[in-house]
């Protein structure tokens, strides 16, 4: 099934806050709007292994090398799989710890 985004003016306003988070949410973007899931497993191997929550409805993707982490909730309907965008972040390191910047 196909992917529909929700609310991408998150994504909008998040890019001008912060134009270096620009690489990696195209990045993660194009793969949505390629992807063709039919069930949770088929984003564990798009993704691997993002952390998926079936009781909250939600998944949480890790895009590595740019450092940012983009929460949805998640419903799969039976023509398409909807994302709703809830929260991106940029996680910066500092040191050896991560810490999460909005």
């Amino acid at each position: 099934m196909k992917v529909h985004l929700i609310n991408k003016g998150l994504v909008t306003q998040y890019l001008k806050d912060n134009p270096k988070a620009r690489k990696g949410l195209s990045l993660w973007i194009t793969i949505m709007n390629h992807a063709d899931w039919n069930r949770l497993s088929d984003i564990d191997q798009t993704f691997g292994l993002p952390i998926i929550s079936k009781a909250e409805r939600e998944v949480k993707f890790e895009i590595p090398k740019s450092n940012i982490t983009i929460t949805c909730g998640y419903f799969f309907h039976p023509n398409r799989v909807h994302f709703l965008i809830r929260h991106i972040q940029i996680n910066e390191i500092q040191g050896n710890q991560v810490e999460g910047t909005v």
